[in-house]
């Protein structure tokens, strides 16, 4: 895929200005290299603008947003079946142009396929097909490692992310993690930096209901009382505090607050779609009920009360930040209530109260 791209780039400029004799690179990246999905993203360039341009696709609070795309993971999104088929027939052309395959021979090996929503008020599934092939209609898929049902539930995402912690923490056996080699310290500190992520992955996306929360809560305090040799039934508030390590409910506030915060200072039209939806959030918020929006504004707990104050600039940030406020995230409520600082206060008020 990447081959055909670098073909484009064959000339290397020498130190005098000059193109040198021009060559093919007929290797890639390595499988898991860093440059690899920049370089995806450069190649995908032309066809998210060819989408763009269709007119297709959805409408995210007044923004068009057809499509998510991240290196080869492609995601069309339409709230109709034929301006979807549209944008297939448009992806295909570009596949056949750059001899790609986004199907394989074998329908039954093509991860391609359609989620969707609403399905069960539908009488018939509409079909959509992609380089002569009809692509299946799952009720559960998996982007960039969230995992997205048609009812917008986090239930599966929470248990997928349970059996990928599980992985982690039983994968760092041969290093101590289950007998008493290591302290606790030391095993804390794998827990923070090689299970957590793993079981918090996508957590700051995915609408995770309370009782998800708990689920997640529940294995991370069996895991660690396992570390340490301690039964099911030790009390494990204050063995997490006195390990360093905050409960799941703090670290997804903590992950919500940073992609607020990275949204808000960002210029894409998805940051504007947001700042919309906070606006309908604001006025009607049951239609926002399992959305990102609806998963900040449950995850904002009362100590974030102090928020409008530190934004006003009536109480010194360094007071509250640490379990409470991380770092850039007041700078970036701060940007919010600068472009509209009557419409900020509510929105802030709304997601801190």
């Amino acid at each position: 895929m990447l081959v055909a791209w670098y073909r484009l780039l064959t000339a290397r400029v020498t130190h005098a200005g000059q193109l040198s004799e021009f060559f093919e690179i007929k290797r890639g990246t390595r499988q898991g290299a860093i440059l690899s999905p920049a370089l995806a993203n450069v190649f995908f360039r032309p066809l998210m603008q060819i989408l763009d341009d269709s007119g297709c696709g959805a409408e995210l609070f007044s923004s068009h947003v057809p499509v998510v795309c991240y290196a080869d993971d492609l995601m069309l999104i339409s709230t109709n079946a034929r301006e979807l088929g549209h944008l297939l027939r448009l992806v295909e052309t570009f596949a056949k142009f750059w001899r790609l395959d986004f199907v394989n021979v074998d329908p039954a090996k093509t991860k391609s396929h359609c989620l969707v929503f609403g399905a069960e008020l539908l009488s018939e599934l509409p079909l959509w097909h992609l380089s002569g092939q009809q692509l299946a209609a799952h009720s559960v898929t998996e982007h960039l490692g969230a995992v997205i049902t048609s009812d917008l539930s986090g239930s599966q995402h929470a248990q997928h992310r349970i059996r990928r912690a599980r992985g982690s923490f039983y994968g760092l056996t041969p290093v101590g993690m289950l007998n008493n080699q290591l302290s606790p310290l030391d095993k804390a500190f794998l827990w923070k930096t090689v299970v957590r992520p793993a079981l918090l992955f996508g957590g700051d996306v995915v609408p995770l209901r309370s009782n998800d929360v708990e689920t997640l809560e529940c294995l991370q305090s069996r895991c660690i009382k396992a570390a340490l040799g301690l039964p099911k039934y030790a009390h494990h508030s204050a063995l997490l505090e006195a390990l360093g390590i905050p409960l799941v409910q703090e670290e997804l506030r903590r992950m919500v607050l940073y992609a607020l915060a990275g949204v808000f200072r960002s210029d894409h039209r998805l940051s504007q779609a947001l700042t919309r939806g906070l606006a309908l959030l604001a006025t009607a918020p049951q239609e926002l009920t399992g959305s990102f929006l609806g998963l900040a504004h449950s995850l904002s707990g009362a100590r974030l009360h102090c928020v409008l104050d530190v934004v006003n600039g009536r109480i010194d940030p360094e007071l509250i930040r640490g379990p409470v406020l991380p770092n850039g995230v007041v700078d970036s409520l701060r940007f919010l209530m600068s472009r509209n600082s009557d419409m900020a206060r509510r929105l802030m008020r709304l997601i801190c109260l």
